[in-house]
């Protein structure tokens, strides 16, 4: 499953995303280009636990939002 990161600071880069999100399982891939960012997940369930814990979190002095 596929997680799509947005509002996180334009200098964030792909191995700040994988420090946070590698806590809640494998990561398939990530790209962090152009503004957006995108995690792949092995497992949905693991990308759903992801979803849930950080969806409206501070990150990066920022809040971020995820979506699907």
């Amino acid at each position: 499953m596929t997680l799509r990161i947005t509002n996180l600071p334009a200098n964030v880069t792909d191995v700040e995303v994988r420090a946070l999100c590698e806590q809640f399982g494998e990561i398939q891939q990530i790209s962090v280009k152009n503004g957006k960012t995108t995690v792949r997940f092995v497992s949905a369930a693991t990308a759903a636990r992801a979803l849930t814990l950080l969806e409206g979190t501070i990150q990066f002095g920022q809040r971020i939002t995820i979506e699907v």
